[in-house]
């Protein structure tokens, strides 16, 4: 009786590690998926970014930018260099 519990709960055992692996498994996919469309959607978010203060750049060209402006431009144009080269 004894070999034969021993081997029920080693079954048991071995089906819990089955699905407890493969529910991993699932789970680093999904996580993998979520990654990944988090990603474009942070992409799309930063290419609308980029747009926004590019066109907010032609419109201080337009005025006649000053000194401050020329440097605050050229400082973002430097963050901008940043974020698309990571």
């Amino acid at each position: 009786m004894i070999p034969e519990s021993m081997f029920i709960l080693a079954v048991l055992a071995a089906v819990f590690l089955a699905g407890a692996s493969l529910g991993q498994l699932l789970l680093r996919l999904r996580l993998a998926k979520l990654e990944r469309a988090n990603m474009e959607i942070e992409q799309k978010k930063l290419s609308a970014l980029k747009k926004a203060i590019h066109s907010r750049a032609i419109i201080i060209e337009h005025r006649g930018p000053n000194q401050f402006e020329r440097e605050v431009r050229d400082e973002i144009d430097e963050i901008l260099g940043d974020i698309e080269n990571t």
